[in-house]
C-alpha cells in the first residue's frame, strides 16, 4: 500500500574507486594513531601487577582452611540445608 513504511532514500552519485582509495589513505595514519593511543575512558589497558604467592604457601593456607571447615562441620556449626534440615 502506498504511504506505508520507510521511503527509499534519494539515489546519490557513485564515488569513483580512486577517490575512495585516496580518502582512505588520507584517514589511515590518523586512525592508526588513534587505535594505538590510550584513552582514559577505556579503562587501564595494563592491570597492576599482583604479587605472586608461592604454590607451597597457597597449598598450606588451603589445608588450614579445609581443616577449620571440617572441624566446624563435625561440631555441627555448619547447617545442612538438605532434605534432613529440621524445619521450625
Amino acid at each position: 500500500m502506498p504511504g506505508e513504511g520507510n521511503p527509499l532514500p534519494e539515489a546519490t552519485p557513485k564515488v569513483p574507486r580512486e577517490e575512495r582509495v585516496k580518502a582512505g589513505q588520507a584517514r589511515k595514519p590518523e586512525g592508526a594513531a588513534a587505535a594505538k593511543s590510550f584513552r582514559p575512558g577505556e579503562g587501564d589497558p595494563k592491570p597492576a601487577d599482583v604479587a605472586k604467592v608461592p604454590a607451597d604457601q597457597r597449598r598450606a593456607e588451603r589445608l588450614v582452611k579445609r581443616d577449620e571447615v571440617g572441624t566446624a562441620n563435625k561440631a555441627g556449626q555448619i547447617p545442612n540445608y538438605g532434605d534432613n534440615y529440621p524445619k521450625k
